[in-house]
């Protein structure tokens, strides 16, 4: 062999090699499993507040500060929120009671509900990212389906804030609270109760 056929013979190795890696590259890529990421519900920045209405046109609000849960964002996102019924503060320790005790029965039906996150669907990128969320509430042993969207926010590498930009109308009948709600109008001696809450969630999530 001749060295200018070495030369080509070496050309041409070299080459393969370099396709060969190309190729081995790009199955690995492909073949990878995505790394799941989890993020935690930082208890102290993180709430969710809520509005209901009575004698008509009354406002009455709180907010339950006791919430935690986990979100993994691998190949599909899911995660659970868990709210402490029992950290329910509408300004008015009374109220509390007769909602904890009338509404939520927490003495027969537990004193926390469950968000299960079972999808997300990512609508619009920019800042903030704009997400449509599907899961299942389970509160006082019923459950019900709920879809609404979200809007994710960049606060640094480990940290993000997710906020709802609309309220998420909760109505009693879907968590057979109808009869509840009608113990708690009386207990409180309101005319007129409204039959759905406005529930908003701002939540700080951080990186494990």
């Amino acid at each position: 062999m001749t060295h200018a056929d070495n030369k080509t013979w070496s050309v041409t190795m070299l080459r393969l090699q370099r396709l060969f890696f190309l190729l081995t590259s790009a199955s690995l890529l492909v073949a990878a499993p995505a790394v799941a990421a989890e993020w935690t519900i930082v208890p102290d920045g993180s709430e969710l507040s809520f509005v209901s209405v009575k004698n008509g046109d009354v406002p009455v609000s709180g907010r339950f500060p006791g919430v935690s849960g986990t979100v993994s964002d691998g190949e599909t996102i899911q995660g659970e929120m868990n709210i402490a019924l029992d950290s329910l503060d509408t300004g008015n320790p009374g109220r509390d009671q007769n909602i904890l005790e009338a509404f939520f029965r927490v003495a027969t039906a537990g004193k926390v509900a469950r968000f299960e996150l079972l999808s997300a669907k990512k609508v619009a990128d920019g800042t903030p990212e704009r997400w449509q969320v599907e899961g299942t509430l389970h509160l006082v042993g019923a459950t019900h389906k709920l879809s609404f969207p979200v809007e994710l926010v960049r606060l640094s590498r480990t940290e993000r804030l997710l906020v709802t930009p609309a309220s998420v109308p909760i109505r009693f009948a879907d968590f057979g609270l109808t009869e509840a709600a009608a113990d708690l109008r009386k207990r409180c001696n309101h005319q007129e109760l409204l039959e759905l809450a406005t529930v908003q969630a701002r939540l700080l999530l951080r990186r494990k």
